[in-house]
């Protein structure tokens, strides 16, 4: 039987039209979890609430490692997330959206964020306005996978 990873447990988040839950899930180690629906459904508001970018309306979200809860902050440390738009970061080099998401991953490595940005052939003094939607989309995974997270 596989550890537990991720417990959510009556959550709800409301807006004026619209409100996600209340929902379980339970999530194990090692287990991979593809999230389906409709636009508007409420995937992206669930792995923002995860990522502690939301705050629940009620309910609860509980990580585990190695047997153990986590705390908050140890939780965030862990989780990399891809599909946060940039729009207030347009005019930021590459490098200086990696120096401001580095301060908050204690877990950042700056030698596997070099190497991603030589393999999908980055160049880091570029605004992200100049990037292309593929770029962009390149540059969020080269952020999150340079944290090391536990769960991506």
């Amino acid at each position: 039987m596989s550890e537990r990873a991720i417990e959510v447990r009556g959550l709800i988040r409301r807006f004026r039209s619209f409100q996600l839950g209340p929902l379980a899930l339970n999530v194990d180690q090692g287990s991979v979890v593809a999230l389906v629906g409709n636009n508007g459904s409420g995937k992206s508001t669930l792995f923002r609430l995860l990522t502690g970018l939301l705050t629940l309306d009620q309910g609860s979200i509980h990580f585990y490692s190695e047997g153990k809860q986590l705390s908050e902050q140890e939780a965030k440390g862990k989780i990399g997330y891809v599909g946060r738009p940039f729009g207030l970061f347009q005019h930021e080099t590459i490098d200086s959206l990696a120096s401001f998401f580095s301060y908050w991953y204690p877990n950042w490595d700056q030698q596997k964020y070099q190497r991603l940005l030589q393999r999908y052939q980055i160049d880091p003094q570029m605004s992200l306005a100049k990037c292309s939607n593929g770029e962009q989309k390149k540059v969020e995974l080269i952020l999150a996978l340079s944290s090391s997270p536990q769960w991506l």
